[in-house]
């Protein structure tokens, strides 16, 4: 049954807004999980998708109630949350696993700012609790985005590489203080270490199969 909007006019149309990011959000993590081998993001994309899927079709409820029109499955196609999903395709293509998490959080981010703009609206209180406990959902997302992109910036066997070179770097930061401190007693210490590093990271470069 129609909600009377006489109380809220315009507001079928701002939840419609709402309800277009979270079906851009469901086809395009779904679409960004399709293309990734990492199975920690495929299933993080997953879960993203289902969640926003169930956000939309609470919000489809909603416009409804208040006389609108749903928005169509399939995502809008268009925008700055698109885009977005566009540059998320392109860091998974590459393989870059801090890009894909940094677009994550760049996305989850614009959605946010939606429902910013939604909560300024006048609405009925069981509608603001809807949107407030989605709005915590979607900045819940992008801090994890955020924590993942710090703690686990890279795919594995990229951030092996990264990691042995900054190990390699503080080796030889620290041999170059002996050498100065002890400059006969290092020379063959520290030729040891920048064979062994070279060695790691060629190794890690080019695996044997």
């Amino acid at each position: 049954m129609t909600e009377t909007t006489d109380n809220h006019p315009g507001l079928a149309e701002i939840l419609r807004e709402v309800g277009k990011i979270c079906r851009d959000g469901e086809e395009g993590y779904r679409r960004a999980a399709d293309g990734v081998d990492d199975w920690q993001l495929r299933s993080m994309f997953l879960d993203l998708s289902r969640a926003r899927g169930e956000q939309a079709d609470e919000i489809d409820r909603l416009v409804q109630r208040f006389g609108g029109e749903p928005v169509p499955r399939g995502g809008t196609v268009a925008g700055a949350l698109h885009r977005s999903f566009l540059d998320l395709k392109a860091a998974v293509t590459n393989r870059n696993r801090r890009g894909v998490l940094d677009e994550v959080a760049r996305g989850e981010s614009f959605a946010e700012s939606v429902y910013d703009k939604a909560l300024r609206a006048e609405m009925p209180d069981d509608v603001r609790q809807i949107i407030l406990h989605q709005h915590d959902a979607v900045r819940e997302s992008r801090d994890r985005a955020r924590r993942l992109s710090e703690e686990y910036g890279w795919f594995p066997e990229t951030g092996m590489v990264n990691a042995l070179q900054d190990t390699g770097r503080r080796s030889v930061e620290r041999v170059q203080h002996q050498v100065a401190e002890h400059p006969m007693t290092s020379t063959v210490l520290a030729m040891g270490v920048g064979v062994l590093v070279g060695a790691l990271i060629a190794s890690a470069l080019h695996p044997r199969r």
